[in-house]
């Protein structure tokens, strides 16, 4: 076993044990449960030719959600730019640059950039009040689903829908700007974290 393998041993499967939520993330991309499934079985191939390794990859114990998603955006909105310049995708090259930015490839600027914009997110969440803290650890690290965190706790579905509809516009409000940078690949526009 090679000193990359053993690194990332564990890993793949790590990653897979949520393997249900990546399909329905990228499939909110694409419409299509077969594009999505593709599109999933790409992203273990990019993610472990990246080398990443188990910690990498995780939010605690669990996988890190915001990751993967960022991870299958970029790869289906760079699916998407190919197919509208050209029909034959099978010769878009692994990593698409785009103004010397790689778009897929998560080293460098983009790691950084990601690395920025959520250590944002999580000093802006800590001055937040406890139950928002919760709502938000419950609903985008570890991707439960509204109603699974209105059983659990034994509060109505009404008032989780719109803690979480305020979560997301204070989000959007303190770091929209950086987030939008972000997927739009100009890392250089996002400040460092203060």
């Amino acid at each position: 076993m090679s000193k990359k393998e053993k690194n990332q041993d564990g890993m793949l499967e790590h990653l897979a044990s949520k393997h249900a939520d990546w399909i329905r993330i990228a499939k909110s991309f694409t419409n299509n449960t077969e594009d999505a499934q593709d599109l999933v079985q790409e992203m273990y191939i990019r993610v472990y030719e990246a080398g990443k390794t188990k910690a990498e990859i995780s939010y605690g114990d669990d996988v890190n959600r915001y990751f993967v998603w960022t991870v299958l955006f970029n790869m289906h909105k760079t699916d998407w730019r190919h197919s509208q310049s050209s029909k034959t995708i099978q010769t878009t090259p692994i990593i698409e640059e785009a103004d010397g930015v790689p778009v897929t490839d998560y080293t460098n600027d983009q790691e950084i950039a990601f690395e920025v914009v959520m250590e944002k997110i999580m000093e802006l969440t800590k001055t937040w009040n406890v139950q928002d803290k919760q709502l938000f650890e419950l609903y985008f690290m570890r991707g439960k689903t509204l109603r699974g965190i209105a059983s659990g706790a034994g509060i109505g579905l009404n008032w989780v829908h719109n803690s979480i509809k305020d979560i997301k516009e204070r989000l959007r409000a303190e770091l929209g700007e950086d987030v939008q940078d972000f997927f739009n690949g100009e890392f250089h526009l996002i400040d460092e974290a203060a």
